[in-house]
């Protein structure tokens, strides 16, 4: 009737109170893992980053974090694991959601991520983004 990755985007939609049975969807997805998606973000930053003569990341890489396993769509899984979190305004606005992307970055900091925020401003800026990973991973 649906796949997972439609799933996953429902579940996103309705969280917290006044949503029976979120919690136990999310628990279900972190639990399980999250699909493989190639959204264009995604493909976008792999061949930016291939461009600049970096590695291509992995995606769905799985993180144990305090609020339990976390797949981060793109990432350098290391250690430490450098990873990759784009945040659209269709996606990531409003206070419900940037306050559960807030909790999900500091739980993957707390174990050790290196995160790296990205926008379609600095996905349009190839040199800028190359040099800020390069930066990051401690590349010349």
């Amino acid at each position: 009737l649906f796949t997972v990755g439609q799933l996953e985007w429902r579940a996103t939609q309705r969280t917290g109170k006044g949503h029976p049975g979120s919690r136990v969807i999310s628990g279900l997805i972190r639990r399980h893992g999250s699909t493989v998606t190639d959204s264009g973000w995604e493909l976008r930053a792999e061949l930016t980053l291939a461009h600049c003569g970096l590695a291509r990341p992995q995606r769905q890489v799985a993180v144990d974090t305090s609020i339990g396993r976390v797949h981060v769509d793109l990432a350098y899984p290391g250690p430490p694991v450098v990873a990759f979190e784009y945040d659209s305004d269709r996606w990531h606005s409003g206070v419900r959601r940037r306050h559960a992307d807030m909790r999900r970055r500091n739980a993957l900091r707390a174990a050790g991520v290196t995160i790296i925020e990205m926008n379609a401003a600095l996905l349009a800026d190839p040199v800028a983004f190359g040099a800020l990973v390069r930066s990051v991973m401690g590349i010349s």
